[in-house]
């Protein structure tokens, strides 16, 4: 019995195999993985790709270089309005993968009072990337000296992507003086 349902699938792994040597893989080399599904009343493994070799791959970066200062305006993803002294987060969130990326939502999380702000863009082509911001920060989302946030592109994980493990940037603002 064993021998059958191996030798029945072998088609199926051996194709899976070749789609991957020819870079049209349903998987990523080693990270398929079989399940069980019923079919007529009989398991049949089938592949579950772990990764897409072909998808877009959403990543968040800091807006402005970190340095030595981080959370200063103007360094990392802190920005502080001249006219009005309010801070703000800025970030750039980017497409690494060859595929475009169609509708995708970023959401700002601020650690203090876990508010959430969401920010949406119609989507990125490859390699391309997008400022998101300026996304105020609320008076009740500061602490004693700071601000602390978490940014994630694509957080219902609507967009199948390379990576789902790259989509946030943990980051803090420093509390202005006065």
């Amino acid at each position: 019995m064993i021998r059958h349902v191996h030798a029945r699938h072998t088609p199926r792994l051996v194709a899976a195999c070749c789609a991957l040597v020819a870079g049209t893989a349903l998987a990523q080399a080693g990270s398929a993985s079989a399940r069980s599904t019923a079919a007529q009343g009989q398991a049949q493994p089938t592949l579950v790709p772990q990764g897409n070799l072909q998808a877009p791959d959403l990543t968040m970066q800091h807006a402005w270089p970190v340095g030595g200062s981080e959370g200063l305006p103007n360094t990392g993803s802190c920005q502080r309005n001249a006219a009005t002294g309010q801070m703000s987060v800025w970030s750039m969130v980017r497409n690494m993968g060859p595929l475009p990326t169609g509708p995708i939502t970023v959401k700002v999380r601020f650690n203090a009072n876990g508010q959430e702000m969401m920010w949406q863009h119609a989507g990125l082509g490859p390699n391309q990337g997008v400022p998101v911001g300026p996304i105020a920060i609320p008076a009740a989302a500061w602490g004693p000296s700071l601000a602390q946030f978490t940014i994630t592109a694509d957080p219902g994980n609507t967009v199948q992507e390379m990576n789902e493990s790259n989509n946030s940037l943990t980051s803090h603002c420093l509390k202005p003086a006065g």
